[in-house]
């Protein structure tokens, strides 16, 4: 078994399993409350400081303590007696579940070798359309509940949340390890092999951000070696070692470096596994920087500004996304038609049949339920994208390309709603769910590529803060758009906009031209066998 497998299978299960504790929450502002600004208000807010106190306290007690605060908030929503009692625990359900997400992110570039990550991201990105798939059937039993110990089914929603999250936050404290050498699940030469290849991407990166950022950001830097010089090095036959690199001088200085250690024979197994680890340990946990070196840092990377913009683009979509989904389903039931505008507007009209007017109540329960296949799709999507994207060790094709067919498809749901087609246009919602969803895991090895060494849990949270800001604030949009019109048309064209938009930039992004992936001459594999 490959050592990124074996790590796959033993730390996976538990990071994936976050994303189920609050998934009966996914479905309950839908069906039963409202107020979710003042939750996103708390959530974007504390992810930055969160993800500075797990750089500090370390993932293994930091990522229960929160779940586990997550938990307690849930199961006190039951007590809401008041809108003022409401917001304040949705406030502070946003606090505690802020540096969830970013944390274990971050945590898989601590365990993964940069050329391994992207599958991993990928199925962490599937496992939230599960939860969202499991959301609906979630709610709709705990619904039924209403009357039993005298509980209405919204407080059931939230106790199964507090109590399966709090179950959730032991199994992380007991199975997540502090550190790949206290992975029990691992053999030692797992663990040395991982070490090598955390260590070597940890140097590299050192060296990479080290130098002029303005030229590394603007492209290559001229390289006084040859390309003729460089095809007579030796390759080795897997991606065993493989570097992100920004500046092209640098990565064939570092690759001398490594070859004239190999050939002398200055450098011991032992002394490499230690120099790796501390090297691996430095880049991921944060230890050389402060809080505030962190975020200035961070906020100082043009190319993580520029993945910021295009995470908020996507949230917007995938958060309108979220919306069309059971109206569509409600036409693909019931065989009827879908009103473009809203009841009551001076451009209401339907063609042919019934009118079922966008959003409407009618069999609500039934559309979320049957909302499962676009989310369930966008699943199976995102491992296979991902998994594609790994192999090739490509990003900007596999990320732009789907945003861009899916805004285009999404695009002509109007006018097939007109014609009464729900089944191709219920097809159109799903490419642009795919589109919107399954791009994320490459998406996010392109933040962890990007991100100045001793950054990552920082970097993470600052880039999904704004995602998360612009997913709020794009349905807030949709709906002045749709009072402001009485019509569903400009903010579908809008949705499509925005993905043909992040389309646009993943294909532009700088990023992909100067972060290559090298596979390192034989002799750095034999140096990593020694």
């Amino acid at each position: 078994v490959h050592p990124a497998d074996r790590m796959w299978w033993g730390l996976h299960p538990c990071i994936c399993l976050l994303h189920y504790g609050p998934c009966t929450d996914i479905a309950l502002p839908a069906l039963v409350l409202q107020g979710s600004g003042v939750f996103y208000f708390g959530y974007v807010l504390f992810q930055i400081p969160s993800n500075l106190l797990l750089n500090r306290l370390g993932a293994k007690t930091w990522l229960p303590f929160i779940t586990a605060a997550w938990g307690l908030v849930a199961t006190c929503c039951i007590l809401i007696h008041s809108p003022a009692s409401f917001y304040v625990l949705r406030f502070f359900l946003g606090v505690a579940e802020a540096g969830a997400f970013p944390g274990m992110w971050a945590v898989c570039g601590q365990f993964y070798p940069s050329a391994y990550i992207t599958v991993p991201y990928s199925v962490i990105e599937a496992s939230i359309a599960v939860s969202q798939i499991l959301a609906a059937p979630a709610a709709a039993a705990l619904l039924q509940l209403a009357g039993v110990w005298s509980l209405a089914g919204w407080q059931w929603l939230f106790l199964a949340e507090g109590l399966a999250t709090l179950v959730l936050a032991g199994i992380l404290r007991w199975r997540l390890p502090s550190s790949v050498e206290a992975a029990s699940f691992l053999t030692a030469d797992d663990k040395q092999w991982l070490l090598q290849q955390l260590g070597a991407a940890a140097i590299h990166d050192k060296q990479v951000h080290s130098g002029s950022s303005a030229a590394m950001l603007n492209g290559y830097s001229s390289s006084s070696k040859t390309a003729d010089d460089r095809s007579k090095r030796p390759q080795c036959d897997s991606k065993d070692i493989i570097l992100h690199a920004g500046n092209s001088e640098a990565a064939h200085d570092t690759e001398d470096l490594l070859l004239h250690k190999a050939s002398t024979n200055v450098v011991s197994s032992s002394a490499l596994v230690v120099s790796t680890n501390a090297a691996a340990e430095a880049s991921v946990s944060g230890a050389q920087l402060t809080a505030w070196q962190q975020v200035l840092a961070t906020f100082r990377n043009r190319l993580i500004l520029y993945l910021m913009l295009l995470k908020a683009l996507k949230d917007i979509a995938l958060d309108g996304l979220v919306y069309w989904v059971p109206m569509l389903v409600h036409a693909l039931i019931d065989g009827n038609s879908i009103s473009l505008s809203i009841p009551g507007s001076s451009t209401s009209s339907s063609v042919g049949g019934v009118t079922k007017h966008c959003g409407g109540k009618e069999s609500q329960l039934q559309a979320v339920l049957l909302s499962a296949i676009p989310f369930g799709t966008a699943a199976l999507a995102a491992v296979a994208l991902g998994h594609s994207s790994e192999i090739r060790q490509e990003r900007r094709f596999h990320i732009g390309l789907p945003l861009a067919l899916g805004g285009c498809a999404f695009m002509m749901l109007p006018l097939l709603l007109k014609l009464a087609s729900h089944v191709p246009a219920f097809i159109a919602v799903t490419a642009a769910v795919i589109a919107a969803d399954a791009t994320t895991g490459p998406f996010w090895s392109w933040v962890h590529n990007a991100a100045v060494p001793g950054t990552g849990a920082v970097t993470f949270a600052a880039v999904n803060s704004v995602g998360k800001a612009g997913g709020f604030l794009g349905p807030l949009s949709f709906g002045l758009i749709l009072h402001a019109t009485g019509s569903y048309v400009p903010s579908i064209l809008l949705v499509s906009a925005v993905l043909i938009c992040g389309g646009a930039m993943a294909l532009l992004y700088s990023g992909e031209r100067w972060i290559q992936y090298q596979k390192l001459p034989e002799a750095h594999c034999e140096m990593a066998q020694l």
